[in-house]
């Protein structure tokens, strides 16, 4: 009936009223004959200027809304006037959720645009710092942490703000600025509002203070961290036995990697562990359990990144407990490894023991079946050294055999006539 009082020319006023009762019916039917989406927009092209218009453009939205079509929400509520306060608000609430969405996907920029335009509305409700807060977690994730830190600021004290304290603890974190990290993520423990970020601040405290060389206090964080215990304890650990190592504290950084070696055996941070253990089994001179740290890694540990740096540190421990010939046979086999930095520096340890054994003509025979950065005069250099080493250690029979060694080497060599002296 609505519908065909609309269509009588015969009174504009009935017309008109006619056609907005029939278009709300559309709306508000559930499965109605017509189409509210192609009525609703009809009556709006046909009555601009009714006083009906603004609540029209509200069903249309809402109609988008429903069904999260919020570019075409958005498009028609753009087409009015916004001055409608219960228009703004749905523009306002539309614009979020379209905001909400990007960011959900990952595209940051555009969701800040959309975070933007529901600001731009001037309601200053709880969307408003929804939407500040949001807008500085998408500059987050774009690494813009200044940016970040600025949306942050704009936050009233509140949940929200607490929310936040995390995450600047982070920009601060990774702006290297660790004093004003530290600072936040002590704050967000004092309001102790979620177990799992108050696990996750303490270590986090922990990695500002080994960041600036406080480890005494990176210590006592990862402690801490791992008291109240969380999924990251193995990592808390490592850097806790760390810390020890670079404190000199090697009694307690032995304990504390084997500790963690025997908790947590299937820890990312496993090979390293064993391999820094080593290390500070070495720092304590207890070459026996260094070996066997750094032989279980070369057994057991076959892909590690550690691999070639414990045979070259198994080959240090030889030589470091007069082991020569087993020092030298490891050393050979780092020597021949693609790791350029293991190899060279195996290399490097090989010529120290030949010259403190007054075979550096061995040295210069061997450095002719591997890849070296050694010059002609540095080999030349090495040699006599090693040779005027022995003399100096009254190894007189070892000197002359050496001396001769060079000079049949180079015979017009940088130490020729001080050989010959010799």
């Amino acid at each position: 009936a609505f519908y065909s009082a609309a269509l009588l020319n015969a009174d504009s006023v009935v017309q008109h009223d006619a056609f907005y009762q029939f278009v709300m019916l559309c709306y508000e039917k559930v499965n109605s004959l017509y189409d509210p989406l192609e009525y609703l927009s009809k009556f709006i092209n046909q009555y601009p200027n009714s006083e009906h218009v603004e609540e029209v453009y509200a069903c249309l939205a809402n109609i988008h809304l429903k069904t999260r079509n919020y570019d075409k929400a958005i498009s028609i509520l753009e087409q009015s006037d916004l001055q409608d306060y219960k228009l703004k608000n749905q523009y306002q609430k539309i614009c979020y959720h379209k905001a909400v969405q990007l960011y959900n996907d990952g595209l940051y920029r555009q969701a800040i645009l959309y975070f933007n335009k529901s600001i731009n509305v001037s309601n200053k409700n709880e969307l408003l710092y929804q939407s500040y807060y949001w807008i500085a977690e998408s500059y987050y994730n774009l690494n813009a942490f200044s940016d970040a830190l600025d949306w942050y600021a704009k936050l009233p004290r509140g949940t929200l703000y607490i929310q936040s304290l995390y995450s600047q603890g982070y920009c601060f974190l990774k702006m290297g600025e660790y004093q004003k990290s530290i600072q936040k993520f002590n704050k967000l423990i004092e309001y102790n509002v979620d177990a799992k970020m108050v696990y996750d601040s303490y270590i986090r405290i922990g990695d500002n203070y080994f960041s600036l060389m406080n480890y005494k206090l990176s210590v006592t964080y990862y402690d801490k961290a791992l008291s109240v215990s969380g999924f990251e304890d193995d990592y808390a650990a490592y850097k806790k036995s760390t810390a020890y190592v670079l404190l000199g504290n090697y009694n307690s950084a032995i304990k504390s990697f084997n500790d963690l070696i025997e908790k947590f055996p299937d820890s990312n941070y496993l090979d390293d562990a064993i391999f820094d253990l080593g290390n500070a089994y070495i720092l304590a001179e207890d070459f026996n359990l260094a070996s066997e740290c750094f032989t279980n890694i070369i057994n057991n540990f076959q892909n590690s990144l550690f691999h070639a740096q414990s045979q070259l540190k198994l080959g240090l421990v030889y030589y470091m407990q007069k082991n020569d010939s087993q020092a030298i046979a490891m050393l050979k086999t780092v020597s021949k490894l693609p790791d350029r930095n293991a190899s060279q520096e195996a290399i490097d340890i090989i010529k120290n023991i030949y010259n403190e054994l007054g075979r550096a003509s061995e040295f210069v025979d061997f450095i002719q079946t591997v890849n070296h950065d050694y010059t002609k005069s540095e080999l030349d250099s090495s040699m006599y050294y090693s040779s005027e080493l022995q003399y100096m250690q009254a190894n007189y029979h070892q000197a002359i055999s050496s001396f001769n060694a060079y000079l049949s080497y180079y015979p017009n060599g940088l130490f020729s006539l001080e050989s010959n002296y010799f």
